[in-house]
């Protein structure tokens, strides 16, 4: 019995090999003809999430071998999934404005021009995106990230007044009051005042700046940064950006959103079912349930808001409101 299974994992094994094998042979013969500068990669150009995840352990461990120095900073620039933030000139320098990567999985091609940059962007139909690699943001069904083509034009068409020059505007708008909400939120903290700020980690508060525009430019809801309601005037939308909790909730919307969005990355590793029953990813399953809700309460709360004439401008509601709009035409 054991030699049986031992010798269909060493099969599987085998067959796994050379078919990378004939794959990356095949790929180098396509890289061939483009005519471009290329290097060969055991790891896909757009990496896969376990590598994503995972490469930062891997390099450490890799960091602790003898002579490492020698060999391994060369490899990592085209290992690490982001290497056009850690590596942009290096890569530049070393092979020009445009190369290829590649694996058995992919030929990627890596580009530092502006103009072809451009030209690609604008020919949808031959350069098109990855639409797998993004699936870790089908969290609530299909979006403009996640699709190509003639569903991509249908949801271009439904949020595109979101991304207006009037959409920009609310988003300066927001990030302006948030950033001066961080301000006096730092002003107000232990050996700090506003003429002198001592803050020893930007981070965790840099991050809930984000997430508080988010809030306020893609769902017209705004956040305050002492939890104090009166600091909202007229922007108070009750169970939202309120201290106290509305109906069955047990998280405050940004609290849920926040959660969520921190640890996007179980969305990549397994299905939902397994996270509602485990017992390590309550809390964000409880995110995500919640996040779903605060959604759905939502698009009621603005359809509500247009329909009774109280606020026709649905580029102020973000998102939320061109998808309102959509519903009643």
């Amino acid at each position: 019995m054991a030699f049986s299974l031992i010798w269909i994992f060493v099969s599987i094994l085998v067959l796994w090999i050379s078919n990378a094998y004939l794959s990356l042979n095949r790929n180098i013969a396509i890289a061939k003809t483009i005519g471009l500068p290329y290097i060969v990669s055991p790891i896909n150009g757009i990496a896969g999430f376990l590598w994503t995840g995972t490469h930062d352990i891997v390099f450490s461990i890799l960091k602790c071998l003898p002579y490492s120095q020698n060999w391994l900073y060369p490899m990592i620039m085209y290992l690490d999934p982001h290497r056009g933030w850690h590596y942009s000139q290096e890569l530049r320098e070393l092979h020009g404005e445009a190369f290829l990567i590649i694996s058995p999985g992919q030929i990627y091609l890596s580009m530092a021009n502006a103009d072809t940059i451009y030209q690609m962007s604008i020919r949808r139909n031959h350069f098109q995106k990855p639409v797998e690699v993004y699936g870790i943001v089908d969290l609530y069904g299909k979006n403009i990230l996640t699709t190509e083509k003639d569903e991509w034009k249908r949801h271009k068409k439904v949020v595109a007044p979101a991304f207006s020059e009037r959409s920009y505007a609310i988003v300066w708008k927001e990030t302006m009051n948030q950033a001066y909400g961080m301000l006096r939120h730092w002003s107000g903290a232990k050996d700090s005042n506003e003429a002198k700020l001592e803050v020893k980690d930007t981070a965790p508060d840099t991050a809930v700046l984000g997430l508080h525009v988010i809030s306020g430019a893609a769902y017209g809801i705004s956040q305050s940064w002492e939890g104090d309601d009166k600091e909202l005037g007229d922007n108070i939308v009750p169970g939202f950006n309120t201290a106290k909790l509305e109906g069955s909730h047990q998280l405050m919307f940004k609290e849920a959103l926040g959660t969520l969005v921190h640890e996007i990355i179980w969305a990549a590793l397994a299905p939902m079912w397994v996270y509602s029953i485990s017992p390590f990813h309550k809390k964000w399953y409880q995110s995500f349930v919640e996040c779903g809700d605060y959604f759905n309460e939502l698009f009621d709360h603005n359809l509500k808001v247009i329909e009774s004439g109280q606020n026709k401008d649905s580029a102020a509601m973000g998102i939320i409101g061109s998808l309102v709009e959509v519903t009643r035409l």
